[in-house]
């Protein structure tokens, strides 16, 4: 059921997306064109005008996206289960995280879509002719010159990176989430509410991670602190690593912490509209 409710929020929120995609890529290519057009001109003023305007619609198609992913992140759980939607949607054979996951994953998604769609066009933009023959070449002569352990070790960073990123985007969105559903309790004000509890959360989060650093620094207790730091300091890549993997590790803790908080509040104190 939970690959159905997926589908059916990607079929929901990818027309708009795709619109807008579809138009940052063409607005880059024409803007290409035009930085192209000026540079054989020697930047004639007659193409600095076009030129400009060309600029400004991509850089608007950028800035709509992401405005836009962040409206369908917040709409699509605000009307799909908050509001009178979700009289249907509750009335479905559906358990309640299975409801938070599909949007969830939706929304993890469409962030690394957008993003990537935004770095194609700065690729489009400044593009002078890639040669990936060129790139196979070098990596070859990296590794067949004893360079093995840093390109593995480049390959476990950019994997760790993702992992960050997906964690990252998981625990934003699962805030945002947690903050609507703590907003729904009040039978007014909900969204005044849910603004204030997102604030809420993110004061406790300082306070919390506060106390960490603290504590880290070199608080009450010496041998802590010199454990942590004994732990970063073992190699310079390992501590890398190590500083990678502890941050996944505490931003998937809050992603957790949300979505669990989420889904008790929908599940045992759900107030629609």
């Amino acid at each position: 059921m939970l690959a159905k409710l997926t589908k059916y929020e990607f079929r929901a929120t990818g027309r708009m997306l795709g619109i807008l995609y579809a138009a940052l890529i063409i607005i880059a290519i024409v803007t290409r064109i035009e930085l192209a057009i000026q540079s054989a001109t020697n930047g004639g003023m007659s193409m600095v005008m076009p030129t400009f305007i060309v600029m400004m619609l991509y850089i608007s198609a950028i800035v709509a996206i992401g405005v836009m992913t962040l409206i369908l992140i917040i709409q699509r759980f605000y009307k799909n289960l908050l509001q009178n939607e979700g009289y249907l949607m509750h009335t479905l054979p559906v358990k309640m995280w299975q409801h938070i996951a599909s949007k969830l994953i939706v929304s993890v998604v469409w962030c690394f879509v957008s993003m990537f769609v935004i770095c194609l066009s700065f690729i489009i933009i400044g593009s002078l002719g890639i040669d990936f023959n060129d790139f196979f070449t070098i990596m070859t002569n990296i590794s067949l010159r004893g360079y093995g352990n840093e390109v593995l070790n480049g390959i476990g960073f950019m994997f760790e990176l993702f992992m960050l990123m997906i964690a990252v985007a998981a625990a934003s969105i699962l805030q945002i989430y947690l903050a609507m559903a703590i907003g729904q309790l009040v039978d007014n004000h909900k969204l005044l509410c849910s603004f204030g509890a997102y604030i809420g959360i993110n004061v406790v989060l300082q306070i919390i991670t506060s106390i960490v650093m603290s504590i880290s620094a070199g608080g009450s207790n010496p041998y802590v602190s010199y454990g942590i730091l004994n732990l970063f300091n073992t190699d310079s890549l390992t501590g890398m690593h190590v500083f990678f993997w502890t941050l996944i590790a505490v931003y998937a803790v809050k992603a957790a912490l949300f979505f669990a908080g989420t889904n008790y509040i929908l599940k045992n104190r759900l107030n629609l509209e």
